[in-house]
């Protein structure tokens, strides 16, 4: 069986993402790197995939998430990801863009016979306007692959059927809100077979100077609330 780990974005949001996958480490005694065989990600939540497939730990990307704002975010992608290749990772890894000529969404995948920088993928994928403009890689102009009109889970599950071919999969999603229901624990049906699902609501987060002491207050209560979802999870990987 395939395991596939598809990470959304949501900017700060994506510290509640850390704690879920610290939580899954400790209850496996494994790093995600080696829970799954592949991953999906898009805007923020490529570069908390990125920093672990790169052998940075989740302490490391909770340092990054929370010295990082919008004015400093690609110079942080910078100090963290230099020089780096996209195919430096040896998982395979596809990182969703928009790009803005053709109207398309692009993915960007570890395994493709590219030399691209890591660097020049995680910033368009996270080139969110007004604050960054479309970020030019090859022909494409791109920008941040995170919409709210679509759903993560489509884009990974085609990707995954490319790569793997017919298998027995185990997909985990974990992002914003799909189904209208705030922590809604549900499972989707895709090309791959069942999605697991574990959904942040967008407007849970207060943006103030507490913001990270909120979200640690609102996992301990996810936590006690779905301690049997989220541990059959860990179970199943």
């Amino acid at each position: 069986m395939k395991k596939i780990l598809n990470l959304d974005g949501g900017g700060v949001r994506v510290y509640l993402f850390l704690l879920i996958l610290n939580y899954i480490e400790k209850k496996t005694n494994k790093k995600i790197v080696d829970c799954f065989d592949y991953f999906y990600s898009v805007s923020a939540g490529a570069i908390i995939l990125a920093g672990l497939l790169t052998n940075y730990s989740i302490d490391d990307m909770i340092l990054l998430v929370k010295n990082t704002n919008i004015d400093n975010l690609h110079h942080m992608i910078d100090i963290f990801f230099n020089k780096m290749k996209l195919n430096d990772i040896k998982k395979p890894f596809g990182i969703l863009t928009y790009d803005i000529n053709t109207r398309k969404y692009i993915t960007f995948h570890s395994y493709d016979n590219t030399n691209y920088n890591l660097c020049d993928v995680l910033k368009a994928t996270t080139s969110l306007a007004p604050y960054y403009k479309e970020y030019n890689i090859d022909n494409y102009k791109l920008i941040d692959g995170y919409s709210y009109d679509i759903d993560l889970n489509v884009f990974a599950s085609n990707d995954v059927i490319k790569y793997f071919g017919n298998n027995d999969y185990y997909q985990l999603y974990i992002g914003r809100i799909i189904t209208n229901n705030m922590y809604d624990m549900i499972y989707k049906i895709y090309k791959t077979g069942i999605v697991h699902m574990i959904e942040i609501d967008n407007n849970i987060i207060i943006n103030d100077t507490n913001s990270f002491d909120t979200m640690d207050k609102i996992f301990e209560i996810w936590l006690s609330n779905n301690i049997e979802y989220i541990n059959n999870i860990c179970n199943n990987i």
